[in-house]
């Protein structure tokens, strides 16, 4: 276990190009870092109800990459999908059951360099 701290300078952009459809990304640079990786990158797609769904709901899925520098730009991979519901309040609060994946290099980045592979069962509370 390597005790890691990253304080980065995160610059991020995402558009819509059909209402239920977000495509995102982002660049982060750190300027301190405990290790010699100061660049990452992520990027994904997701499709998720916009208005309200009432007690139907509708399905969603999502997938992200994210390249770290310190492990030479490999990284991780995610996908989820499922079933979303979104309330009717003005604050659009998302409410999410589904699968989970995961492979890549781990999230927990005290063990950056340690490969994982996840598969579950997850409940998203989106607010």
């Amino acid at each position: 276990m390597v005790y890691f701290s990253r304080d980065a300078l995160v610059l991020g952009y995402s558009i819509y190009p059909i209402e239920r459809l977000r495509l995102y990304g982002e660049t982060g640079w750190a300027f301190r870092s405990d290790d010699n990786g100061f660049w990452e990158f992520q990027f994904g797609i997701e499709y998720a109800p916009m208005r309200p769904t009432g007690n139907r709901g509708e399905p969603f899925f999502a997938v992200n990459g994210h390249l770290r520098e310190e492990v030479n730009f490999g990284g991780a991979l995610t996908a989820q999908a499922g079933w979303a519901w979104r309330g009717d309040d003005p604050s659009g609060r998302l409410f999410r059951i589904g699968l989970h994946y995961y492979n890549g290099e781990s999230s927990q980045f005290s063990f950056f360099d340690d490969f994982e592979h996840q598969i579950g069962l997850g409940v998203w509370y989106d607010y």
